[in-house]
């Protein structure tokens, strides 16, 4: 792939279930584009290369206007739409005011767009914790994405003030080890105490939803509730 453009970005919703009843809440906003011979490329493709060469605010831009859209085509059956925000964009101040016009145009209810950001990736903290405070004075709400996998997790949980936690998604391939189960309980619990439901990542079968649902996740996302569709 010798260029990458928006022109042909384009956006796959995933569901994001309640575990036990399996009543969507919500969709994830899985960003694709369109290569060249007609197949569509995941994010990790394209993704690092747009964001490096300073495109990452623009893909931030269409991402989260597809979110909006989908949520204005779902208003009264739709809690939310999480779209993926990488670290550097969290970084630019122009992120509020560009969320705040899109939520604005779309007329989209409070807290119905979820920023999700990784906490391990944040480079600058002050200013990563001042755009986050204007994001929610937009009406946006923000989850921690890859919980658990950073080492400073459970102090960034507390410090950003997140409205969800969203489990890295190695907790979901191994819920039967000993140590997987003892760190996300201990993780779960923490998150129970401040007021931050979980979703458990990467629920690909019954047993891992069971398992995920035990050890204190409220929601789940994975094969097993869905593939990203249009």
């Amino acid at each position: 792939m010798s260029g990458v453009g928006l022109d042909d970005l384009t956006a796959r919703f995933q569901p994001i279930v309640q575990l036990g009843s399996g009543r969507i809440v919500g969709y994830e906003a899985l960003a694709r584009l369109r290569g060249e011979t007609g197949t569509l490329l995941e994010a990790d493709a394209f993704v690092p290369r747009l964001v490096g060469g300073h495109q990452g605010l623009a893909l931030t831009e269409r991402m989260i206007d597809f979110a909006a859209r989908r949520i204005a085509d779902r208003s009264r059956s739709l809690h939310f739409v999480s779209v993926n925000v990488p670290a550097r964009v969290l970084d630019e101040l122009p992120l509020v005011g560009m969320v705040e016009a899109i939520l604005g145009r779309h007329r989209t209810p409070a807290g119905a767009l979820v920023i999700e950001v990784t906490e391990d990736r944040i480079m600058a903290p002050g200013r990563a914790a001042a755009v986050m405070a204007g994001l929610r004075r937009a009406g946006a709400r923000i989850a921690m994405d890859d919980f658990g996998a950073g080492h400073a997790t459970l102090a960034r949980l507390t410090q950003f003030q997140f409205d969800f936690a969203k489990t890295d998604k190695a907790f979901a391939q191994a819920p039967s080890s000993r140590a997987v189960r003892a760190s996300l309980m201990r993780m779960t619990t923490i998150a129970r105490r401040l007021g931050v439901p979980v979703i458990a990542e990467g629920v690909e079968d019954e047993r891992t939803a069971r398992a995920m649902r035990a050890l204190g996740c409220q929601y789940g996302q994975g094969y097993l509730f869905g593939r990203p569709a249009p």
